[in-house]
């Protein structure tokens, strides 16, 4: 029987749950600040539509806030130690990087709640998305000129105003994304312990709260 596929994705200000079994899926989102309160509900309501346990938990690993992304990678792994089910992180910008038509190059980038932007650049591979760079931390300008030079499709969240006029983007997807990446990078994306990325580097003294709305 094909594999249910429950994935997780609270790197943003909204807290998104789905599922994927074959060609079923379904896909659930709440805003609010009692993630801990909403991620469970809506995991709830996935795992009743889908009708059985998930075989994979998938969890979006960020870039993302500080304490929206520990929320979700701690109810996976939560769930994957109690259920004796795989679990993968799968990096944000790949499942949104991979979110439309593979053809060309794709730039998923995310504002970093200070005016700069997250980004990362993907090229198609054999019908899959591979990274061409590092993850980067840059001013608007030189993103967008760089989604300008590779002609690629920009994916994004939470940009600066400015940039979002100077280079409309195509909307993030949701956790839905992250549980048909985990599909197709099974292999790559190991059942390993999860590492959160952050919006911003954490430091001695900062608050867990300060990146939550980005």
């Amino acid at each position: 029987m094909t594999a249910l596929i429950l994935a997780i994705d609270t790197t943003g200000p909204i807290t998104q749950v789905a599922w994927l079994q074959g060609s079923a899926q379904g896909e659930h989102q709440a805003v609010g600040t009692s993630r801990d309160q909403a991620l469970w509900q809506l995991i709830d309501t996935c795992l009743h539509e889908a009708g059985a346990r998930p075989d994979l938990v998938a969890v979006s690993a960020g870039p993302g806030s500080y304490t929206g992304t520990r929320i979700g990678l701690a109810a996976g792994e939560g769930m994957s130690l109690g259920w004796a089910v795989a679990r993968v992180a799968v990096p944000t910008f790949l499942a949104w990087a991979e979110s439309a038509p593979v053809s060309g190059a794709a730039i998923a980038a995310r504002g970093d709640g200070r005016g700069g932007v997250l980004w990362q650049a993907f090229a198609a591979d054999r019908g899959l998305q591979r990274a061409i760079g590092p993850l980067r931390r840059g001013e608007p300008p030189a993103v967008v000129e760089e989604v300008r030079r590779l002609g690629a499709r920009l994916i994004a969240a939470d940009l600066p105003v400015e940039f979002v006029a100077e280079q409309p983007p195509l909307a993030a997807p949701g956790a839905l994304a992250v549980a048909w990446s985990a599909r197709r990078h099974r292999g790559d994306l190991k059942d390993a312990p999860f590492v959160p990325i952050y919006l911003r580097p954490t430091a001695a003294g900062d608050s867990p709260t300060a990146d939550d709305h980005v």
